[in-house]
């Protein structure tokens, strides 16, 4: 696995690199930023070198997802609209 970035800017770069797209990228990185700043570190920057080395489909979509039901809250449903959809694309 590769380094965890050093810097805010490193991160997004390297989740913007992933083939997210921006909204994706920025919400990903939004938790991840949180982490690090909560002193969370196993839930921060240290996740993208491990989501850097897993093999999903970029270009997968959310189906059926909250957004479709009105639900969407904010970043932590976002992230985790991504996030399976991101799972179920390679199960």
């Amino acid at each position: 696995m590769g380094e965890v970035p050093k810097t805010p800017a490193e991160a997004l770069t390297r989740l913007r690199a992933l083939g997210l797209d921006e909204v994706e990228a920025d919400a990903l990185f939004a938790h991840f930023h949180d982490a690090e700043q909560r002193g969370k570190l196993g839930h921060g920057y240290s996740r993208i070198p491990w989501l850097e080395q897993q093999p999903f489909d970029r270009s997968a979509t959310p189906k059926g997802s909250s957004r479709d039901r009105g639900l969407i809250g904010g970043p932590a449903e976002a992230r985790s609209a991504i996030w399976h959809s991101r799972r179920s694309a390679t199960t």
